[in-house]
C-alpha cells in the first residue's frame, strides 16, 4: 500500500527598515491554520497511471494577519511579504504553489493590499508574495500541491513554508 503524507508547516519572521524600527517593534504578525495532504493509493485512476495531478487546500484554511500599532496605522505603515520553503524531507518533483484568496479586513484604518492573487511556486529562495499598507487581518492563503508521482518513495514528506514580513 502506497501512502504519502505531506506536511506543510508555517513560520513567520519580521524585518524592518531603519525608518520604521520603533513603529514595527510593536507590530504583530499572525499566521494561523494548517494543511496536511494525504495521498492514498485510491487516487491512482487506473493500473499503470500516476496520481491525481493536483491537490488543493481550502481557500481559507490558512489566515495571515499584520496588526500594526496605532501610530503605525495613523502614518500609513507599509509592509511586504516574501515566501520560501525550507525542506525537512522533500522530493523536488513535488511542487507547492501558493496564492492569496482574500484581501482580509482592515485592522484600524482602511489601507490597501496588492499582489499574490494567482498561484506562484514556492521555492527555496525568498520571493515576493504580496504587500500592503496599514494593518490587515484574516488574509486567506491557499496552497496547491502538484507533481506527486508513483516513482516517489511512499513516506512522510515535510517542508516549512517561511513567510518574511518586511516593514518600510
Amino acid at each position: 500500500m502506497r501512502v504519502f503524507l505531506i506536511h506543510i508547516i508555517f513560520s513567520v519572521s519580521f524585518t524592518t527598515s531603519f525608518f520604521s524600527n520603533q513603529l514595527a517593534a510593536q507590530s504583530k504578525v499572525k499566521l494561523q491554520g494548517r494543511w496536511s495532504c494525504v495521498v492514498p493509493p485510491s487516487d491512482i485512476a487506473e493500473a499503470g497511471s500516476d496520481y491525481m495531478e493536483i491537490y488543493e487546500s481550502g481557500s481559507s484554511d490558512v489566515q495571515f494577519s499584520v496588526n500594526d500599532n496605532f501610530f503605525a496605522e495613523l502614518f500609513g505603515y507599509n509592509w511586504s511579504v516574501s515566501i520560501r520553503k525550507s525542506d525537512v524531507l522533500w522530493d523536488n518533483t513535488a511542487e507547492i504553489l501558493v496564492q492569496r484568496t482574500s484581501d482580509g479586513t482592515p485592522y484600524l484604518f482602511t489601507g490597501s493590499i496588492s499582489g499574490g492573487t494567482s498561484y506562484q511556486q514556492v521555492t527555496d529562495v525568498d520571493m515576493y508574495f504580496f504587500s500592503g499598507n496599514r494593518g490587515r487581518e484574516n488574509i486567506s492563503i491557499q496552497y496547491k500541491l502538484q507533481g506527486i508521482s508513483v516513482v516517489m518513495k511512499p513516506q512522510r514528506y515535510t517542508t516549512y513554508i517561511v513567510y518574511t514580513v518586511s516593514a518600510y
